[in-house]
Formats: structure tokens, sequence, C-alpha cells
């Protein structure tokens, strides 16, 4: 069976302003996003206008990841991969690099629970260099025993 047109549903955490989102889709052209979650105020209006004007997938958004139903939703849609920009500041060698127990580094645990929550099968991250010798280890680790 040929799935070569079957559309990948995606969850975008840390969505900003959808450009994780545009370069999947440059590599996956059936790739759907049908939520987006971003927790600063402005980025999440610049998602509103850019679903509103066309640019990007009617999606649902979302405002906190620490309340984001996934499970729920992936019992209504199924989810196949999880896209995440998950904050960089505190892997960042320009940074305090606080490490995983950060307030950014801690958006880590937050999109486990995404991914645990909706079970999807692949997952694509987008972080900082800082992060490969500051809590990837951790990261690698826990997607392996997901």
């Amino acid at each position: 069976m040929d799935n070569t047109n079957k559309t990948i549903n995606a969850i975008s955490l840390f969505a900003g302003f959808g450009g994780l989102e545009t370069g999947v889709r440059a590599a996956i052209p059936n790739l759907r996003v049908v939520a987006y979650v971003e927790r600063e105020a402005y980025a999440l209006a610049l998602l509103a206008q850019k679903v509103k004007d066309g640019v990007l997938d009617e999606a649902l958004l979302w405002p906190d990841i620490t309340t984001f139903p996934a499970k729920k939703l992936a019992e209504e849609i199924p989810i196949h991969v999880v896209l995440a920009g998950y904050p960089c500041q505190d892997f960042s060698c320009a940074g305090k690099r606080a490490g995983l127990g950060g307030d950014k580094g801690k958006m880590w645990g937050y999109t486990r629970s995404v991914l645990n929550g909706c079970n999807a099968p692949a997952f694509i991250g987008e972080n900082v260099g800082g992060h490969l010798s500051l809590g990837f280890d951790t990261v690698i680790s826990d997607l392996a025993e997901d």
C-alpha cells in the first residue's frame, strides 16, 4: 500500500511563529499540524493570524503546555509526530547552563508528557548545540524508555 499521500498529523509544541513546521513540511509535504502549543502571548497571536491567513494549518491553539490535553486529542485524531522547539536558554552556552533543572529546561518534562499522552511514534526536536553537553543524554534516555 502506498502511503505517500497519507496525512501525517502533528502536534507542535513551543511553536513560536511556525518555523519548525515550515521546515519539516519541506521534507514531509503531507504534514498537517492539528495543534499548536505556545505560551508566549505575542507568538500565539502571530500563529492565530497565520492560521486565519491560511499560511499555517487550521488547528487547535493552546496557550499552556502544562494543561495541554494530549491524550484526549489523540483519542479524537491519530497523532503521528510531535514537533518541539522546547526552550533552549538553559542549555545554551550563552545562558546560565541550568540544564533540565532550569525554568526553561524543565519544559523537556512537559514535552515528554505530551509524547506519552498522545503516543506519537515519532518526535522531531530542535534545540541549541549546548544541549548536547547538558541534558541531551537524559532526553535520549527518556525517548528510549517511552
